[in-house]
């Protein structure tokens, strides 16, 4: 199963999409005009509608990250991975900075970190590494370009 969210303006809207694999071929949600909780639940009502609720994992990126929503998940005791906003990873510092982590393949690295009766799972990689490198490099190329009272703070 697999469920996400573009945020894309199409003719004016913003388009919602989810995609569950249950066997060959696979059935999909497209839909229109979302708001973040409502969408997202509805999505899966959709799909357990259709398909039962069978004992399927549900993964969201971190765009569908809320508090309602995640709170949704847990009511019926749905199983889920979700990815969780940057800012929670300041919670994790300790975690992010010890060595030990567990190599999945060469460029990949997890960890898990039991909390509060929930499993969060820490990636990293060289590839998301090199990533958020050439972004900080285009931000700073920009405001380099675009501020003369920036450059001056170099």
């Amino acid at each position: 199963m697999f469920l996400g969210d573009l945020s894309t303006p199409l003719a004016g809207r913003e388009w919602q999409w989810g995609v569950s694999i249950i066997s060959d071929p696979f059935s999909g949600i497209v839909s229109t005009g979302w708001s973040r909780g409502q969408g997202y639940q509805n999505i899966i009502r959709t799909m357990e509608a259709k398909y039962g609720k069978a004992n399927r994992i549900w993964c969201s990126d971190r765009g569908m990250t809320s508090k309602e929503n995640i709170e949704f998940l847990k009511q019926e005791d749905r199983k889920f991975i979700i990815g969780t906003a940057k800012g929670e990873l300041r919670n994790f510092e300790r975690e992010l900075l010890a060595e030990d982590w567990n190599v999945v393949r060469e460029g990949l690295e997890v960890k898990l970190c039991p909390r509060d009766g929930e499993l969060f799972v820490l990636c990293r990689s060289d590839d998301r590494r090199e990533k958020e490198k050439a972004m900080h490099e285009r931000f700073v190329e920009r405001m380099e370009k675009g501020s003369p009272r920036w450059r001056s703070f170099r």
